[in-house]
């Protein structure tokens, strides 16, 4: 089985950051966030919300698309982290793991993003992989 990727989906929050330490602490959360990788129908897709605090917000974005383009499917989600971008809503950075999902293998990333040509991302995942993304991942022959 070939799998293959589709174009990131970032958005924006709607919703002020509440955390009672910002900007103070240089968080930007016009340029920070948190995504999920899933996977749908052989093909492996990332969901970010920039200015996330968490990842259910990205899940929310993820129901928006799917109501906006008639999907009705389940999304399987492979992990998730941090996200940082650019000024033109590039990638520049991920790192750490989702509480609620997991982490990812650092080089399931660097395909992705290779893949579109995103360069020069640093990409510092805790691999605290979910043991059915591990065995997903498996199954599908990429070997963590």
């Amino acid at each position: 089985m070939t799998l293959k990727y589709a174009p990131p989906v970032i958005e924006h929050s709607l919703e002020p950051s509440m955390d009672p330490l910002c900007p103070e602490d240089g968080w930007d959360d016009t340029h920070a966030g948190k995504f999920l990788l899933t996977y749908l129908d052989d093909t492996i897709r990332l969901w970010a919300t920039v200015g996330a605090w968490t990842h259910n917000e990205v899940c929310d974005i993820i129901d928006k698309y799917e109501k906006e383009k008639g999907i009705r499917a389940y999304h399987f989600i492979l992990g998730g982290g941090s996200i940082s971008l650019n000024d033109k809503d590039n990638p520049t950075s991920v790192e750490g793991y989702s509480g609620d999902y997991g982490g990812l293998p650092n080089r399931v990333l660097k395909e992705y993003f290779a893949h579109f040509g995103y360069k020069d991302i640093i990409i510092r995942m805790d691999q605290k992989v979910k043991e059915e993304a591990v065995h997903w991942f498996r199954e599908h022959g990429i070997e963590i």
